[in-house]
């Protein structure tokens, strides 16, 4: 799943190093356009399972998921290898090794927080940040492994699901669930609709969460709403 802020990624422009181009080309399998009408591999579409087939056709999908934990760790490290960076296979982190508090989140919120965990990491604050690069396959094992040791995690995202809390959050709760971690986790939405993300505001979850360690007085919440708009 690819997962873009619309807003700011199509509204702001930033410097890029390409890559170079004959390295990119050796790196990506051959180009093969797939030809619809083929009569020598003919297709059906807009076709439907029925109940006798449709479960098998599910579990492959699943299956393929599953599959692509690994593959996704084997291939960021051959991207390494060829071009010499490594932006994380399913996670990413930041000063995460000896954090006490520990931010998950993904997307173009990450350059904030690496800003304000820097700030806060001068007034010895151990604060630390993991990166969800592939929500789905969901990476349950990297993140057990990755978030194990925080005494709170604090999930920050751009999204909310009415009538629940939000996507990562309860991924990464369920994921908690069955395993041996009892580390509490609060949830945040903020961000929505492009409305920036400050220093000031991932500070604010870092308070939030400090203060959750004694006691959670909330599970979730929406981090930048304007109540004089309500």
């Amino acid at each position: 799943m690819v997962c873009m802020d619309g807003f700011i990624l199509t509204h702001v422009y930033e410097p890029v190093e390409l890559l170079d181009k004959e390295l990119a080309r050796e790196f990506l399998p051959p180009f093969r356009p797939e030809s619809i009408l083929d009569p020598s591999d003919p297709k059906t579409f807009g076709a439907f399972a029925d109940p006798t087939t449709y479960t098998e056709f599910r579990y492959l999908q699943f299956e393929a998921q599953q599959k692509a934990l690994e593959k996704i760790e084997k291939v960021a490290k051959e991207f390494e290898e060829i071009f010499g960076r490594y932006y994380g296979g399913l996670l990413d982190s930041y000063h995460a090794e000896d954090a006490q508090i520990l931010i998950v989140t993904m997307g173009s919120v990450i350059g904030t927080i690496k800003d304000a965990i820097d700030a806060m990491r001068a007034e010895g604050k151990k604060v630390g940040l993991v990166k969800v690069r592939s929500y789905r396959p969901f990476p349950v094992q990297a993140l057990r492994k990755a978030l194990k040791d925080a005494s709170i995690i604090a999930v920050l995202e751009k999204d909310v699901a009415i009538g629940g809390e939000a996507g990562l959050v309860t991924d990464l709760k369920a994921a908690f669930y069955n395993s041996s971690i009892r580390t509490p986790i609060i949830g945040f939405t903020a961000g929505l609709g492009g409305r920036d993300i400050t220093i000031k505001d991932i500070r604010k979850i870092v308070e939030k969460a400090e203060a959750a360690r004694k006691k959670i007085e909330s599970e979730f919440e929406f981090l930048d709403l304007r109540m004089e708009i309500l």
